[in-house]
């Protein structure tokens, strides 16, 4: 009997036991009864010890937890909470601008599976006073800063800073050797095209980033896609849950190149006030949209747009010359094709590089099907920035068309950025399966009606040829020659 009892006892000490051990934390009222963690939360502060008004928060792991809540609070009993988060991470950047000489309180609770649900198991506290208003503008940096340098991570190291965005498709990072400029390091993403048709990754710039981009005008970084892809992709900015930028591209340059962002082209996201503040960045994204591909990326920096289109190449201290930009000619014209040209709304399966009917040599033929058709030069935004094209009066090309309609006209845009130019060539009294040289001088471009362009064409920057036939629906296209004239 007495053996009984000892034994009844045991089971309903264990019993007790795990009932404690499984014991299920909901947030809400009395949520004080949560037990005390080990988490030891961290507030950045920069080198005078202020606490900026977005701060970094970072906070040491509680075992055995899958997810964290991050709350901030205006009062130490969380009855005005200001920002709420759910993060896999044991760091946060308060998306929220909070208010200058301000005391907040944080509190994070450890999460973890219980019988299929979510629950907290541990909870944190702490408290931070962010620094009084200063001016933002100050001080006025004038020189290009890097802001990632590859050689300085491994890929265990950068998987720290940028991480997948967990919304998008799957995507993979990795710094690999002697992939980058000179045969440094480079950045190399990988995204896939999943159900959401995009895939990013996401890095959240500490305090002492921010200040860097102040003073700057744009953003520049050399980028190389994978042999044989064609990708598009952008770069954000700004400040997450607030304003954020963005600029999108087509990246197909197997050698690499640099490429300018000017903060004026970036399109605003929305989100905020519409107004472009470099003091306020928190995070910079890289985002395949609607295709998957491999790029490489080396040497990120900030600074002076000014600066970065300066070239100090043979071809820029000379100038371009009269002559030929882009000929047909080539020992493989399969490759001619898909490497160096851009072409829409017309019959891809007929378009080929052939042997011309009047025996020049070869040139660009193409179908339309529509009512325009569109040729541009892919490496436009790589190779049309290297000249100054004061030294040429106007762009000249050799074509002929199979079928001529009375309102049927060139179209020609040039420009940079945001400035595009056009110019309008009509095709009446030009006889059909005839070859035709236009010249359309540089006098004859005005500011393309399209809402964005504004301000003079600056001939130092031009990263965009492209030539439109309008109004000519089924015919055949043979261009030839694309080039520049000096009368």
């Amino acid at each position: 009997m007495k053996k009984s009892v000892i034994t009844l006892i045991a089971i309903i000490l264990l019993v007790s036991q795990l009932l404690v051990a499984c014991q299920k934390y909901e947030i809400v009222d009395g949520i004080d009864n949560v037990p005390s963690g080990t988490m030891q939360i961290s507030v950045f502060k920069d080198a005078e010890g202020a606490t900026c008004t977005s701060p970094y928060i970072t906070w040491t792991q509680e075992d055995g937890a899958e997810d964290y809540i991050i709350q901030i609070a205006s009062d130490k009993d969380f009855a005005n909470i200001v920002e709420s988060k759910i993060v896999n991470t044991s760091r946060y950047s308060v998306a929220k601008i909070l208010n200058y000489s301000t005391e907040y309180f944080i509190r994070i609770f450890a999460r973890k599976t219980v019988d299929g649900e979510k629950y907290v198991f541990a909870m944190s506290k702490s408290s931070f006073i962010t620094n009084e208003q200063h001016d933002t503008t100050a001080p006025d940096y004038t020189q290009t800063r890097t802001l990632f340098d590859f050689e300085e991570y491994t890929t265990e190291s950068f998987a720290e800073l940028f991480q997948p965005h967990a919304g998008g498709d799957t995507i993979t990072a990795e710094i690999v050797e002697g992939a980058g400029v000179d045969g440094s390091k480079a950045l190399k993403l990988t995204g896939e095209k999943g159900s959401m048709g995009w895939s990013a990754v996401v890095c959240s710039l500490l305090p002492t980033d921010k200040k860097v981009w102040t003073g700057t005008t744009g953003i520049r970084l050399h980028i190389r896609a994978e042999e044989g892809t064609s990708v598009k992709f952008s770069v954000k900015v700004g400040k997450r849950g607030y304003q954020t930028w963005s600029k999108s591209f087509i990246v197909k340059n197997e050698e690499g190149a640099y490429i300018t962002i000017p903060y004026e082209v970036m399109a605003d996201q929305g989100g905020g006030d519409g107004i472009w503040d470099l003091s306020i960045m928190t995070f910079m994204q890289f985002t395949f949209s609607g295709s998957a591909g491999t790029v490489y990326i080396d040497d990120i920096t900030i600074g002076s747009t000014e600066e970065y289109m300066y070239d100090t190449t043979e071809e820029a201290a000379k100038g371009i010359a009269p002559g030929i930009l882009e000929t047909f000619e080539s020992e493989d014209l399969s490759s001619k094709l898909s490497e160096n040209f851009n072409i829409s709304n017309v019959d891809t399966s007929l378009t080929a590089i052939k042997e011309s009917t009047d025996g020049s040599g070869h040139e660009l033929y193409i179908k339309l099907w529509g009512n325009s058709s569109m040729v541009q030069l892919k490496k436009a935004a790589y190779e049309l920035t290297k000249y100054d094209y004061t030294q040429v009066d106007g762009i000249t090309f050799k074509f002929k068309i199979s079928k001529v309609n009375s309102n049927a006209s060139i179209l020609i845009k040039f420009g940079s950025y945001l400035n595009v130019y056009t110019a309008t060539y009509s095709l009446e009294g030009v006889q059909a399966n005839e070859y035709v040289t236009i010249k359309i001088p540089f006098s004859a471009l005005t500011l393309a009606d399209d809402g964005l362009s504004s301000g003079a064409l600056d001939y130092t920057k031009i990263d965009t040829l492209q030539i439109f036939v309008k109004e000519s629906q089924y015919c055949h296209v043979y261009l030839d020659d694309i080039g520049f004239y000096k009368d």
